[in-house]
């Protein structure tokens, strides 16, 4: 399993989101799976939260592009 942290630090608030991804056997590239956030409040008070992915699908976009004569079209 691959995690990421980031820590954040301000004045009034101290912060860690971690996040965690697995490789997907279907797309073959590493999705996420688990984020957790902790903050902590200069007052002492304490907020946490933890979300979790699954039923990822691929999504696929298909364009088509025409590139017309700019010369011709200025002429127009």
């Amino acid at each position: 399993m691959l995690k990421t942290e980031i820590n954040l630090e301000q004045t009034a608030l101290r912060g860690v989101v971690t996040t965690s991804f697995r490789v997907d056997d279907r797309f073959h590239i590493a999705v996420p799976v688990e984020m957790r956030e902790e903050y902590t409040l200069d007052n002492g008070g304490r907020v946490s939260a933890n979300a979790k992915y699954g039923r990822f699908r691929r999504f696929d976009v298909r364009t088509n592009e025409t590139v017309g004569d700019p010369v011709n079209a200025v002429r127009r």
